[in-house]
């Protein structure tokens, strides 16, 4: 954790962030013993040997989020993904289900890129830029499975942003399923993607048409007299 002074624990020094750091590192450093001796010492509870890492950080898993929801806590520690065993906010089953049924039913590759996002979205230290980032990375995904969406009916979709902006509390709003299309367009061109690259993702025809897709919200950014040297 890179922090002095933490051992031996004393929990009444602890900050929130060192209490779920510590959650954290002990995810990573658990075991669980595979065989144990007996010891004739009563004050001793066995000798322990042959650790099994994989198992004692799923048991660690559960225990853990089993306190963490009596205690009514924002966080749990995730059990997929990558970053499982990382701290992340805690969703409903429902939608728990739904990431899972996502990332096992993709193709390899889009599976990373989605988890990835999901990730970026709901670990305990995201941003709002994380949020975009990873919003704008799914619309990314959405625009290769186009024909996917036509089964969708546009409100269909527009719910489901809304619902998505809504718990990521993202300022600027109201946001449509269109801004996902704006967002990907306006990201990729400020981060140096060519007017023709980002057409061949979108599959627009006009290049004047995919110029009003970027939405620059200050008059300084991406601004050409800023790179005069002046």
């Amino acid at each position: 954790m890179g922090r002095r002074d933490l051992w031996p624990l004393k929990p009444q020094r602890w900050d929130e962030d060192t209490f779920y750091g510590l959650i954290e590192a002990f995810h990573d450093l658990v075991a669980r013993p595979r065989l144990s001796d007996g010891c004739p010492d009563r004050r001793c509870i066995g000798h322990f040997s042959q650790f099994s890492t994989e198992t004692g950080r799923l048991i660690y898993r559960w225990q853990v989020n089993h306190l963490l929801s009596s205690a009514d806590d924002p966080f749990r520690l995730a059990i997929t993904g990558e970053d499982m065993g990382r701290l992340v906010r805690a969703v409903d089953e429902a939608r728990g289900d739904l990431v899972d049924r996502v990332t096992h039913a993709a193709a390899e590759d889009v599976a990373r890129r989605v988890e990835h996002a999901i990730s970026l979205f709901r670990r305990r230290d995201t941003t709002e830029h994380d949020k975009r980032s990873a919003v704008i990375a799914l619309a990314g995904i959405l625009e290769e499975r186009r024909a996917l969406e036509r089964g969708l009916h546009p409100e269909s979709i527009n719910d489901l942003v809304h619902a998505a902006t809504a718990r990521a509390e993202l300022a600027g709003g109201p946001y449509s399923a269109h801004s996902l299309r704006a967002g990907f367009v306006t990201y990729s061109h400020l981060r140096g993607a060519s007017g023709r690259a980002i057409a061949h993702q979108t599959r627009h025809r006009s290049l004047a048409t995919l110029g009003a897709y970027v939405r620059v919200e200050t008059a300084w950014e991406d601004n050409a007299a800023t790179q005069l040297g002046l």
